[in-house]
């Protein structure tokens, strides 16, 4: 069994904030006024869980977050605060943290390292046993007991915790029995839960299950994010120019086609940025309309996530996908269904078709009642790539179903 592999969610952090940048992190403040926070903020114990598809800046408005309540909560070395604060940032790409058992111990690091409080002698202590920890079966029970007897010593002293955890369904193992421990804490401690990730049905029946639940979900709240995604197109692309002394003209055409593309989220923005930096200055115009290597990688990360549902689900999923990159405007929820012409129980059932969306793999946005691709040229382009003969199949589709859902869409 290897060490359990430290990690330092402050310098995870610093470094989110320096690759994302604090300006758009101060765009979100509207998320301060909303009713969900404020209900969260000034009640008990409780869980605050912001949901949204990839790109949707679930990260950034988490970074905000811990910025506003670090603000707002006592200093760190008052000897007596009443609250405190720790978090962690979850990476399934990242070894060190994507597990249930790295979790609590990054939050019981990230509660010793915060302050210089009366108690923060007793949790470094309890932390410190953590040190050269091996891995095995019950590593992430170990961790949790002792997290909980932090909470106990905090609760001694009057302090309430609030936990943040960005990410959460990128912690690929052990995320059930996590989810069963933030809610058996709830019901326990002095604690508060502010928890990210994608709209997963299952991580939502289970924070449900603890009850004191606030759900605020951000394709609900687009006109919010929309903003926040223009922010970051305008200064990125601009300093981009800036390096490399592109021309007012030019630099105005790449703003405006990155806005007429991104859909309301970053995922396509972010990679066509990255590859934009990294190009010769003669290429600036062109890339906008490749599909950057770092994209079709996240791509093909999305595709893995359809392929591990049941065999069934899978082919359900795949042909959603295909009728949607056939379709050139969004489509409304209820026509979904008979756009993949998937069996009449399926179809005429609106739950059952948003759970096969969100099992998607963050291919498809729901905005209301109507469901697009993430970013349908890269997305079409990418599924027309893929080893698979459901994809690129119009004899797959209905013409004149697709043609009729077309004519709707324009009244």
């Amino acid at each position: 069994m290897g060490s359990l592999l430290e990690t330092d969610p402050q310098s995870d952090f610093a470094r989110l904030i320096n690759t994302k940048g604090d300006s758009v992190t101060g765009s979100c403040i509207w998320l301060f006024g909303t009713d969900d926070y404020l209900l969260w903020k000034d009640a008990g114990p409780q869980t605050l869980w912001i949901n949204g598809g990839a790109g949707m800046g679930k990260t950034m408005l988490m970074m905000a977050m811990i910025e506003e309540l670090a603000r707002i909560y006592p200093s760190p070395i008052e000897p007596m605060p009443s609250r405190t604060l720790a978090y962690f940032f979850c990476d399934r790409n990242d070894p060190r943290l994507r597990t249930a058992a790295s979790v609590v111990r990054g939050l019981l690091f990230s509660l010793a390292a915060h302050g210089r409080h009366q108690f923060s002698a007793t949790i470094n202590g309890i932390y410190q046993g953590t040190r050269g920890f091996c891995e095995d079966v019950n590593t992430f029970y170990t961790m949790a007991r002792m997290l909980q007897n932090a909470m106990k010593v905090a609760s001694y002293f009057g302090c309430q915790i609030t936990f943040v955890v960005d990410g959460l369904d990128e912690c690929e193992e052990g995320l059930p029995q996590l989810l069963d421990y933030i809610g058996h804490t709830i019901t326990r401690h002095r604690v508060k839960w502010l928890i990210s990730s994608r709209p997963r049905l299952d991580v939502k029946d289970r924070l449900t299950r603890a009850g004191r639940l606030w759900d605020l979900n951000l394709e609900h709240n687009a006109k919010f994010v929309s903003p926040i995604v223009e922010l970051y197109i305008d200064t990125t692309v601009k300093a981009i120019a800036e390096a490399k002394r592109l021309d007012k003209k030019t630099t105005r055409s790449i703003i405006s086609l990155l806005k007429d593309g991104a859909n309301g989220t970053f995922l396509w923005v972010s990679h066509i940025c990255k590859a934009l930096e990294k190009a010769p200055r003669y290429k600036a115009m062109s890339i906008p309309n490749i599909l950057p290597d770092g994209l079709r990688a996240t791509y093909q990360q999305m595709m893995d996530q359809v392929d591990k549902n049941d065999e069934e689900t899978v082919e359900l999923c795949k042909r959603i996908l295909n009728g949607m990159s056939a379709a050139t405007r969004p489509v409304r929820l209820d026509q979904v269904g008979r756009l993949a012409m998937l069996p009449d129980e399926i179809a005429n059932d609106i739950e059952s078709v948003k759970d096969l969306i969100y099992r998607c793999g963050d291919f498809l946005v729901i905005s209301g009642e109507a469901v697009s691709l993430v970013h349908r040229p890269s997305v079409t382009q990418y599924l027309l790539s893929v080893d698979d003969v459901r994809f690129g199949r119009l004899d797959l589709v209905d013409k004149k179903l697709l043609s009729s859902i077309g004519e709707e869409n324009k009244e």
